[in-house]
């Protein structure tokens, strides 16, 4: 999942999760750079 920030870059935000066996594994970002090639790996316009 990727949030751009709408108007505001700043409110980037983005979460990359596997689900596995005991829940989860993954990471929460609001660095705007990794937001973007979260993005950007997803596909999204």
């Amino acid at each position: 999942m990727a949030y751009d920030g709408g108007p505001d870059g700043d409110q980037a935000c983005g979460l990359v999760a596997e689900e596995n066996s005991d829940g989860y594994t993954g990471f929460w970002t609001n660095d705007p750079a990794t937001v973007d090639d979260i993005s950007t790996a997803l596909g999204a316009v």
